[in-house]
Order: structure tokens, then C-alpha cells, then sequence
């Protein structure tokens, strides 16, 4: 009887913590945001563990599904504050066409998706989706078939809120494989390396000057 009422209050405690995590997903969404590796640029005592970040990831994240389409990866992501690798890629629908961005982080196995429409509103996408809004891609028609124009902004000094940009773009070869490309030297890139200071993003190596 003991055992039962135990097991009874268990269950009890799971269903109430579940309903009040799951009932407020906004909350789950912040703590989200605050547990990525990015927010550790701005505050290097993150109170967020690792495991207590794979699981806000893992319960509630912000995902697109592209169906059908393939994705092609145009870069690998890295920074100078941790080994991460994160991963960059187009959907690319069967027309042969980018219908958005996916964003795979390092250790990851679930990806952050963008559609075209997002990327070419005002805002931009979120890239690291993070509350801090250290990198906004923005999409650009390009008025030729084969090309996306991109405006990546990145955030210079988190203490004041300011961002400088540079722009690049993603082309299509003859294969019908996407690339990135660095438009101020016009050369194909595959790498792209962050480099930070105390309060922000120094440069995108790879895509900016």
C-alpha cells in the first residue's frame, strides 16, 4: 500500500511538471536561447549545464521542415571561444531551387531551419538563435537565376547593441550544387571561423573583410 501511494505521488509530480513545462513554452523558449554555446560569448558564468542544455534543446526548438527538399552543405562553422563545428547548408527544392537555410550546431542532431521568407523579411533570420542576435542573415533577390544575394549582420558590441555588416552570396554551379561565395575576392569558401572579443564579434573570416 506504502509502495502505491509512493508510485501514485511519482506519477502525480511527472504529469504536473510536464503540463507546467509544456504549458509554457515561451519560458522553454527562453531558457533555450540562454543555454546555447553562442550566449556563453556574453556571459561566461552560464548557469545552464550541458545536459540541462541538450535537453531545452531537445523539448522544445523552433524547426522548419523542408519536405522533399535536399540540403546542401556550403560551410563548416567554427569560433574562437570553443571546438564547436556547426554547419551550414541550403534546402534546395527538386526545381533545383533554395527555398532557405538550414543551421546544424556542433554536437547537435537537431537543426535550425529558415525559410526564404523569413531570411528576406526586415529582422532577417536568427542564425544562432539566440537572444542576443549575434549573427541576422539576410536574403537578397539577385535579379539572375543561380544567385542569392545574402547581407549577414553581426552583432560588434553586445554592451551597446551595435552591428556591423558584410555581404555575400550563394551561387549555383552547372551541376546544380550551391556554393558560397565570398563577393569581395570572388572566390568559393567552405569555411567560415568567428572571431570574437569581450563584448562581441570582431569578423566572419571566410565571407568578410
Amino acid at each position: 500500500m506504502r509502495i502505491s501511494i509512493i508510485r501514485s505521488l511519482s506519477l502525480g509530480l511527472v504529469v504536473a511538471l510536464s503540463v507546467a513545462f509544456f504549458g509554457r513554452q515561451s519560458e522553454a523558449k527562453s531558457l533555450e536561447f540562454k543555454a546555447l554555446n553562442v550566449g556563453s560569448w556574453f556571459a561566461p558564468n552560464q548557469l545552464f549545464s550541458a545536459e540541462a542544455s541538450f535537453y531545452i534543446r531537445n523539448v522544445y526548438v523552433l524547426n522548419v521542415v523542408f519536405s522533399g527538399d535536399e540540403f546542401q552543405q556550403l560551410a563548416a562553422v567554427t569560433n574562437d571561444r570553443n571546438a564547436s563545428v556547426d554547419r551550414l547548408y541550403v534546402a534546395v527544392n527538386a526545381q533545383g531551387a533554395v527555398d532557405g537555410v538550414r543551421f546544424l550546431p556542433g554536437g547537435s542532431n537537431i537543426p535550425a531551419d529558415f525559410t526564404d521568407a523569413e531570411m528576406s523579411s526586415a529582422e532577417g533570420a536568427n542564425i544562432e538563435g539566440n537572444s542576443h542576435k549575434p549573427i541576422m542573415l539576410h536574403s537578397e533577390l539577385a535579379g539572375q537565376p543561380g544567385r542569392i544575394n545574402w547581407v549577414i549582420d553581426y552583432l560588434s558590441n553586445g554592451l551597446f547593441g551595435s552591428y556591423k555588416s558584410c555581404r555575400a552570396a550563394v551561387v549555383r554551379d552547372s551541376h546544380g550544387q550551391w556554393h558560397l561565395l565570398n563577393v569581395y575576392n570572388n572566390k568559393m569558401v567552405t569555411q567560415l571561423r568567428i572571431k570574437t572579443w569581450m563584448m562581441g564579434i570582431t569578423t566572419i573570416q571566410g565571407i568578410c573583410p
